[in-house]
């Protein structure tokens, strides 16, 4: 009986495999040169990149798509052993009360394990929830805590220089206006011209917002 269930859970974790291809697929987005291409020429896409936010979404979404590839692999890593699958993590997680571990759990329940794990290496969290158990896992999250420390620290350093643009760019439009503003009472002008001033001001902020102007100057010069 057991030799009957243990080839029955060995052909159920094989018969899964082809839904880790199925997931692997969004690989292929990165491939579309042309989509690319015709979006990055398109004005919705060049107002987009002017937008701070977008610079971190797109971080956001990057992190994503590489702790999803990775998660897959760390599936993949575990299901691989056919015989004794039941000594990897998939049959040491437990999902429920009722004591089903990841291996008999739906896709979806799998697939939201594996992406947990994945990211708290990334992020240097490791909860100690989910663990490497046999000889590849050890191996594989070798590897990935590797990569992860790579990854991390550039997301990292990318949302510090975002954010740190956005203040020196608004410190320095708060700096202009206040000049204008101090001008403006200095030589007595009119509203008019004074709004007018305003109005300029902020539409060559919105202009050159997308883009650094030190680094502009130094091409000019």
């Amino acid at each position: 009986v057991d030799a009957g269930s243990g080839e029955a859970a060995s052909s159920a974790r094989l018969a899964r495999l082809p839904r880790i291809v199925r997931l692997m697929r969004l690989s292929r987005l990165m491939h579309v040169r042309k989509v690319e291409a015709y979006l990055k020429a398109s004005a919705f896409s060049k107002y987009v990149t002017k937008i701070k936010s977008s610079r971190i979404i797109g971080s956001a979404l990057g992190l994503l798509l590489c702790v999803h590839l990775f998660a897959c692999g760390w599936y993949l890593c575990a299901a691989l052993h056919s015989e004794d699958w039941e000594e990897t993590w998939l049959g040491r997680r437990v999902v429920d009360n009722g004591g089903t571990v990841v291996g008999y759990a739906p896709s979806g329940t799998q697939w939201i394990h594996s992406m947990h794990f994945v990211l708290t290496v990334f992020t240097t969290v490791g909860f100690g929830d989910i663990g490497p158990r046999t000889n590849a896992e050890i191996v594989y999250v070798f590897f990935l805590m590797m990569i992860g420390a790579v990854v991390n620290s550039i997301i990292v350093s990318s949302m510090i220089g975002i954010l740190t643009g956005i203040d020196e760019v608004s410190a320095a439009f708060v700096s202009k206006k206040q000049l204008v503003e101090a001008f403006a009472h200095h030589t007595k002008l009119d509203p008019d011209t004074v709004g007018q001033l305003r109005s300029w001001l902020h539409i060559r902020h919105k202009e050159t917002s997308g883009f650094d102007s030190k680094m502009m100057r130094q091409l000019l010069l």
